[in-house]
């Protein structure tokens, strides 16, 4: 790998923050020549990080999953390569009663590399290979969500494919991965279950989308079965547009919060959607967060104090849509695309009030979809990157760790999301019930990988100035902006709309350490302030609200 030069260093800084003296923070990358991808990471018991993904780049066949041990720094122990001779991959993984690991995707390797078949399999605290399974329903199964359950058995969720429709799928396995039961759902057109949680009773709530009897191209799926998968009730709930759900948590008061994406409501393409339900699956209250692209949200964790934590990605906010703004001739470089995603990480309180928003990436690609809270109180969020390796063409294996503020200490911003109600209409969802898997015990390979991990930290396009020097408040604004460098004086202040065209400019006549602008008169919306010095240059997000 080698450094990128800076480059569009007038318009972009970083926050880089000192390291909280009672938690580790770092950005680290993993991966070989190929392509890497990560979903999953968890706390070991023992300390350390088991690391979940998938890798092009080594193993048995095209593409096989990975599993590392690190340590609490990111530095590797151990890592292995599972899989058969074709196509593997998993994005779900728990940890055992006994320490081992079970994780569950899809595979080719064993079904003459055809279509998929569902890929369950577990291996000891060092990698080795303990037992595997292959599930099949119809001509593709997948799974999205595996959970240990109450009794230390195994649960799974995702889709399988029969008859040209894609049906959720519900797995019950006891602790050796032997079957206890299965469940197959669906209706007159696609249902795929994404993620689920198990209830007091033993049961299972599963969320996802559905397009049965859609009130518009995809609405969110909320599915409860009883102990023994039979299904108790389902839901829908709809706009006029695109909604689906990918992440569940029951709260400390027991009712749920679901997590996902809208474009019946918000402010862009894709917003992140959060909601509150009853156990009953009544909305107790729904918001979205976003500007005019695409943001998306995925897990949601809740904290002791009843603040929520959400991982997801954005195209709207951070990095990427800096540089965007800032520079209009951006994509006009034949080598970059709209792709300038970023990983983000939101903290809400209860009521779904943004406390802090944080974007994590460089100028490319960056993306996750699902985090851990770590016992330090900080964050683990793992993701893959084409941002902050040797080619564009490359996405490696990215793994974010932060303290309990989203700070990790390198390539982060601050956000400010516009916040937005829903008014989503809910069904009872007809849901047809059957069950039935063919299993097969299979043989996967497990091989060592010497992968090493690099500090992501290093790889910089931009100038990695103290982004804290500089203050602007009140944000959001109506009248007077207030702009403070406390390292140096400021000579130059402009502003940009979100086409990135300059709307304000003003050159001090003598360098100060504090000025203001009057945005009174500016329509209400998303701006860029571009401040210089004689010594560094940042650009801030500003939102202008009415009086």
């Amino acid at each position: 790998m080698r450094i990128k030069l800076p480059f569009y260093i007038f318009f972009i800084a970083f926050i880089t923050v000192v390291a909280d003296a009672h938690s580790q923070q770092f950005q680290r990358l993993y991966g070989g020549v190929s392509q890497e991808i990560s979903l999953v990471a968890l706390p070991s018991p023992t300390g350390g990080i088991y690391f979940l993904g998938a890798t092009t780049s080594a193993g048995s066949g095209n593409a096989d999953p990975t599993l590392m041990k690190l340590d609490d720094d990111g530095q590797v122990i151990w890592a292995r390569t599972i899989g058969g001779v074709y196509y593997d991959v998993a994005g779900a993984m728990t940890i055992a009663s006994d320490g081992g690991l079970v994780c569950a995707g899809s595979s080719s390797s064993f079904n003459g590399n055809t279509l998929n078949d569902l890929y369950f399999f577990k291996v000891d605290s060092t990698g080795d290979m303990v037992w595997s399974k292959t599930f099949s329903a119809g001509d593709l199964d997948i799974a999205s969500a595996l959970l240990r359950t109450a009794d230390n058995g195994y649960a799974i969720t995702g889709f399988t494919r029969i008859g040209g429709l894609k049906k959720v799928l519900l797995i019950r396995t006891d602790a050796n991965g032997d079957t206890l039961y299965t469940g197959i759902y669906g209706g007159v057109g696609d249902d795929q279950g994404v993620e689920f949680l198990e209830t007091a009773d033993g049961g299972f709530v599963i969320i996802g989308k559905t397009f049965t009897q859609t009130l518009g191209e995809s609405d969110i799926l909320m599915m409860r079965t009883d102990a023994n998968g039979n299904l108790v009730w389902s839901k829908s709930f709809g706009g006029s547009l695109w909604d689906e759900a990918a992440g569940i948590t029951m709260l400390a008061d027991g009712n749920y919060f679901i997590s996902g994406s809208t474009i019946s409501f918000g402010q862009g393409d894709f917003d992140i959607l959060l909601m509150k339900t009853d156990t009953s699956g009544n909305i107790l209250w729904g918001k979205t967060y976003g500007m005019e692209e695409t943001d998306a949200s995925y897990t949601a964790l809740e904290n002791d104090d009843g603040t929520i934590v959400i991982s997801g990605y954005t195209n709207c906010m951070g990095f990427g849509q800096t540089l965007r703004m800032s520079d209009p001739n951006y994509y006009l470089d034949g080598d970059r695309g709209d792709d300038s995603t970023n990983v983000l990480l939101m903290k809400i309180n209860a009521v779904g009030d943004t406390l802090w928003t944080r974007t994590y990436g460089d100028e490319s690609k960056d993306e996750a979809l699902h985090f851990v809270k770590m016992p330090d109180g900080g964050y683990l969020i793992p993701g893959q990157t084409n941002s902050l390796n040797f080619s564009n063409d490359s996405l490696q294996m990215y793994l974010i760790r932060t303290d309990s503020m989203g700070y990790s200490g390198c390539h982060e911003q601050d956000a400010h999301p516009i916040i937005d109600m829903t008014n989503f209409i809910t069904q009872t969802l007809v849901i047809a019930q059957s069950s039935g898997f063919t299993v097969n015990a299979v043989t996967s390979i497990s091989l060592a990988w010497n992968v090493i991990a690099e500090d992501a930290c290093i790889f910089s396009s931009v100038n990695e100035i103290a982004d804290n020097a500089f203050d602007v408040y009140p944000n959001p604004a109506s009248g007077n902006i207030n702009i403070v460098n406390r390292n140096s004086g400021i000579e130059k202040i402009e502003m940009y709309n979100l086409l990135g065209e300059s709307i304000f400019s003003k050159i001090l006549s003598s360098p100060s350490l504090e000025t203001s602008i009057d945005v009174s008169g500016y329509v209400p919306g998303i701006y860029f302030i571009t401040i210089s010095s004689a010594s560094s240059t940042a650009t801030k997000k500003i939102i202008i609200q009415k009086n």
